[in-house]
């Protein structure tokens, strides 16, 4: 019987995921997400299914020629975490360069991420309903939106 990953567990495997993205390496980075699962990007796309984060992500990657990514996580509770993002790269056939920073907020279960969303104005986020994994057999509740105030999470 696998046991449930504790809080260190899901702050390391969203590092893992982040450094497997700073790589550029596909195969590891899908391994981190639920087949179902949502990757909403605000600007660029909501993607849903791992087909299609992994397309987004492809075509996302083909952008640059040189690219790095950091990203600091603390959990949030109930399998939630806030990741700060840097993003810094050349785009392809350019001398020009680019950097954003966001926030992240990923909701995991079983070790896998199974809603991602992002944002640049990381003060408060809120998740769409069904984003957080329902608890119990069968579910308990209604699915509702949750929001989160990040003022508190550090500087950017």
């Amino acid at each position: 019987m696998s046991e449930r990953p504790t809080t260190a567990d899901l702050v390391e495997l969203a590092a893992q995921a982040f450094e497997a993205r700073g790589r550029h390496d596909l195969d590891a980075v899908m391994c981190f997400f639920a087949t179902g699962a949502v990757l909403d990007m605000p600007n660029l796309g909501t993607y849903e299914g791992a087909a299609a984060i992994r397309e987004f992500l492809e075509s996302w990657w083909a952008t640059f020629d040189d690219h790095t990514i950091e990203q600091e996580t603390v959990d949030l509770g109930h399998g939630v975490l806030f990741s700060k993002v840097r993003e810094v790269g050349r785009l392809a056939g350019s001398d020009g360069r680019v950097e954003q920073r966001r926030g992240w907020v990923s909701v995991w279960a079983e070790a896998r991420s199974c809603a991602t969303r992002s944002t640049t104005t990381p003060t408060r986020l809120v998740l769409p309903p069904n984003a957080l994994p329902r608890r119990g057999v069968g579910g308990v509740g209604e699915p509702r939106p949750c929001a989160f105030d990040l003022r508190g999470l550090g500087a950017w």
